[in-house]
């Protein structure tokens, strides 16, 4: 019989809830045996799947729903909001894959020196106006964008004592981030062979 190509083991999921239910200072040791399951996963895999995160059930269903209300917009208004050559944020449905158009839309935003309002090289956040009917589409986004900055650096911080250093070790280097967030909607693929 050939050997099997499936893994022995799947990547780890871990459970950060210890980390992340209690408010903490950034100094202050974190769960060892939580960051004991980050550190050897780090090692092992390079990466892991996480649970537990605290970010609100309310808050994803919120963000699931202004995801799914801006892509059904009209090609006209999301084209209001496109990307281009001097601003790498908004709306696109052009990326290229191979040469060949890929079939999904998107969405980025994203911070400069850890501010969504900052405008740097890759250019300035554009949300929707008025004429797209989606008043919480923004607010929504930047609440979710919060929510998973912190989570990062619950991570950041689970790493770095991981590595024997201060959790805080990394604060200062997340200070002026430029994190991203991309929105993917995929619809009924046109060509499926």
């Amino acid at each position: 019989t050939p050997p099997s190509c499936a893994p022995a083991e799947a990547p780890p999921v871990i459970d950060i809830s210890p980390l992340a239910a209690r408010a903490h200072t950034p100094a202050e040791p974190l769960d060892g045996a939580t960051v004991a399951q980050i550190r050897d996963a780090c090692s092992k895999w390079g990466f892991f799947y996480v649970r537990g995160h605290g970010v609100a059930p309310e808050l994803l269903a919120r963000f699931e729903a202004q995801q799914a209300a801006f892509f059904a917009l009209p090609a006209e208004l999301k084209r209001a909001l496109k990307r281009g050559r001097t601003n790498s944020k908004g709306w696109y449905d052009d990326e290229l894959t191979k040469n060949k158009r890929d079939w999904k839309e998107g969405f980025d935003l994203g911070a400069q020196d850890g501010h969504l309002d900052g405008v740097g090289l890759d250019g300035f956040n554009q949300w929707p106006s008025g004429a797209h009917g989606l008043p919480l589409f923004e607010p929504t986004c930047r609440a979710y964008f919060a929510a998973a900055h912190d989570v990062a650096m619950v991570l950041a911080r689970a790493m770095a004592q991981g590595l024997g250093m201060p959790p805080d070790h990394f604060d200062r280097e997340f200070a002026r981030h430029s994190s991203y967030l991309r929105l993917n909607y995929y619809p009924p693929c046109p060509e499926p062979n």
